[in-house]
């Protein structure tokens, strides 16, 4: 998943692993307001930007987005990854918006299955009144995004990976999708608790750098926000089988950015 300056990889958790999530003790729960969330910097983002809802198909939920920059150029449609929100491309839309691109940072409603997705993402695209897009996604949101690409070609101008897979078949638990259909009725403290613990294993390299600490904190904090729904169908995209067969986009027209360490997934 991405935040601010850092990337990392969500456990691949067999059957045993899911539930002894119970019993394990994250290393970064949550220590309140993040000094990136109480930045000047943030709060110049959320003073400039309003945050938006938009209901666009008979899914339950809303996609919460904020959208900047001229309504009369292209649209960049940023996609979180699993543990991210619209928040988190706020230094993206603080850059480019008076620069004269229209940035768009969005996080959508709860979606189980990609072909829901790419419904959505048509209605809500329309409703953008935006015909093709540029896309940029982290982790999950660039399998998303590729994968909107390949139902999509027409409308999918460019792509922006960040720290993303074509396949997620590492994430697959060794239970199959008797572990990934039993995400929508798993407590919310259990999938938050999922992708907290993701961040054990590099707890002292977290700890050594002020800068990650401060993104992880911020992480935490925008996780805070995603209900036991939004947890659910995160987890169950980023863990069912999946693979982005069939892109038909020149390679000029995508941008892949990793950062190259131990956490980043080729």
């Amino acid at each position: 998943c991405r935040c601010p300056g850092w990337s990392f990889e969500l456990e691949d958790m067999d059957f045993a692993k899911s539930f002894s999530v119970f019993n394990s003790v994250p290393s970064f729960a949550p220590k309140g307001k993040s000094s990136l969330g109480q930045s000047e910097q943030f709060k110049a983002f959320r003073s400039t930007f309003a945050l938006r809802q938009l209901a666009v198909d008979l899914n339950d939920g809303e996609w919460r987005f904020y959208d900047g920059g001229p309504k009369n150029t292209p649209v960049l449609l940023c996609l979180p990854g699993a543990c991210g929100t619209a928040e988190s491309f706020y230094r993206t839309m603080l850059h480019l918006c008076p620069k004269g691109y229209r940035i768009v940072a969005a996080q959508h409603p709860a979606y189980y299955t990609i072909n829901d997705f790419v419904l959505g993402m048509d209605a809500f695209l329309d409703a953008l009144e935006a015909p093709d897009v540029h896309l940029l996604g982290a982790a999950l949101g660039g399998l998303l995004a590729q994968q909107y690409a390949i139902a999509r070609p027409k409308r999918v101008a460019s792509m922006i990976l960040c720290n993303s897979f074509y396949s997620n078949s590492s994430f697959e638990p060794a239970a199959g999708t008797m572990v990934t259909s039993m995400y929508q009725m798993t407590p919310y403290f259990v999938l938050k608790n999922m992708l907290l613990t993701s961040f054990n294993n590099d707890a002292a390299a977290i700890s050594a750098s002020p800068e990650v600490s401060e993104a992880v904190d911020f992480v935490v904090e925008q996780l805070n926000s995603l209900s036991q729904e939004h947890l659910a169908s995160r987890l169950t995209l980023n863990c069912s089988p999946c693979q982005c067969i069939g892109l038909k986009m020149a390679q000029e027209n995508i941008t892949i950015m990793d950062a190259l360490d131990r956490q980043a997934r080729p």
